[in-house]
């Protein structure tokens, strides 16, 4: 989705200020739900975008256009990837996957159905609901099950702490680590549902967060979690997810931006699966809820943190499937899955994950990001959301579609052709370093000055 601003009329400004605010009122209170959907996404999205100012000298720069008399008006562009208006399709080769919004190097799995005899731990490390609505967590021979808002160890009623032990309570949910379960619950207050996560040793709780209360949401979720004792993920799975990820002697890392209103798909119930350790850690998120499987990747890109993500589901099931479940396999970024389809019967699948392919040289290609009737004498990329590991990357803009000159991120430039009407960006990603690294691009923003004609 991209965005035009003309920074020009104090006035006019504000005019369309309140002309966006009844438009929306309108189209929320009007629209069906997945138009709802779109503009609570883009509001979410704009609120958090990762922006970088043009610096000091270049903002003075643009005082003295005015001080000077020349006659240039500003103006901005933001683009967010929601979807490919802004692209010349015909050109862009890097992968945008659809659900997260994003560019990346495109992925590259194998993914084959297998014989349930070639599943190297069986089919009961599955995680799924038993029969009768219960899930279990077994860790050394003992079980913890929680069926409702009951808890029990190996068939002893487990009482919840205290501050949870309230009428307003929704939803208990469990998960397991190496050696410790963790226990999330979720109750309601007004219009306001709130979400605690806790340690359980067998014997005594503990709050994994030392603030209180990690998730408040307007939406009601289902906690979900998974990794190891020392490095693992919290997530809220709503409407509009949060997450949180936790390691062993440092602060929570708030990823909730890896799970906004798209790739939760009207929420879900969340397992996490982790691969690999340190910089080289994987991380897959998958689907508990019935008729609504997911997969997810989220990557750390050789770093510590996790900075990118994006969606397989469409990928992997092609054909809808009722749910779908997964394991860690021995190897290194390989599971194994079970498919329940849509007629209820069970397939055994294996997911290999490859990383990205990095081939070749893949580039983002825009169209005329111009509207005015106007010439286009400067223009910087002055901002974005952008992890550039596992790629150099050369940017470029034109003002005619022909000429193109490499620019640094947030450099002005003046283009030597005065005459041109036009404003295209590009990005060459040139492909370095190992297989699971890529470049992420969340957003972009270019901020120009016209001569009006």
């Amino acid at each position: 989705l991209g965005k035009v601003t003309r920074l020009s009329d104090k006035i006019l400004a504000r005019a369309g200020v309140i002309f966006g605010v009844i438009l929306l009122a309108l189209t929320l209170l009007f629209a069906g739900g997945w138009v709802a959907d779109r503009v609570l996404e883009l509001l979410d999205r704009l609120a958090n975008q990762v922006v970088f100012k043009i610096p000091p000298e270049q903002e003075t720069e643009r005082e003295e256009f005015v001080r000077d008399g020349e006659p240039l008006v500003a103006s901005s562009f933001t683009d967010l990837f929601s979807g490919d208006g802004w692209l010349n399709k015909n050109s862009t080769t890097l992968y945008q996957n659809r659900v997260t919004t994003v560019f990346t190097f495109p992925p590259e799995f194998e993914w084959q159905k297998i014989e349930s005899t070639e599943l190297p731990y069986g089919i009961d490390r599955f995680v799924e609901r038993r029969e009768d609505g219960s899930d279990a967590r077994c860790l050394n021979n003992s079980c913890l099950v929680q069926k409702e808002l009951n808890l029990s160890l190996d068939a002893y009623n487990v009482a919840l702490p205290k501050s949870v032990r309230v009428e307003s309570l929704v939803d208990v949910s469990i998960g397991a680590l190496d050696t410790v379960w963790l226990i999330g619950t979720v109750e309601q207050k007004d219009n306001t549902f709130i979400g605690r996560a806790f340690y359980f040793n067998g014997r005594q709780f503990e709050e994994i967060f030392e603030e209180d209360a990690p998730f408040r949401s307007k939406y009601e979720g289902k906690i979900g979690f998974g990794g190891s004792d020392e490095n693992f993920l919290v997530v809220y799975g709503a409407y509009e997810g949060m997450a949180y990820h936790i390691r062993k002697g440092k602060e929570p890392v708030d990823i909730s931006r890896f799970f906004g209103i798209r790739v939760m798909r009207r929420g879900f119930q969340p397992v996490v699966v982790k691969s690999g350790s340190g910089e080289d850690t994987a991380w897959y998120v998958f689907s508990m809820t019935e008729n609504n499987p997911k997969f997810i990747k989220l990557f750390q890109n050789g770093t510590d943190e996790i900075v990118g993500v994006f969606d397989l589901t469409k990928s992997l099931f092609i054909t809808p499937v009722k749910s779908a479940s997964f394991y860690l396999n021995k190897n290194v970024n390989t599971l194994n899955a079970k498919i329940m389809t849509l007629s209820s019967e069970e397939e055994f699948w294996e997911f290999t994950d490859k990383g990205f392919d990095k081939s070749e040289t893949f580039e983002i290609v825009s169209v005329n990001i111009n509207n005015y009737s106007a010439e286009v004498r400067r223009a910087a990329i002055s901002g974005h959301d952008f992890s550039d590991r596992g790629t150099r990357v050369e940017f470029y803009l034109s003002n005619n579609g022909e000429d193109w000159f490499q620019v640094e991120l947030g450099e002005m430039f003046e283009f030597p052709q005065k005459d041109g009407r036009q404003l295209l960006w590009r990005a060459e990603f040139i492909p370095n370093g190992g297989p699971h690294t890529s470049p992420f691009l969340d957003s972009i923003r270019l901020d120009y000055w016209v001569r009006f004609l």
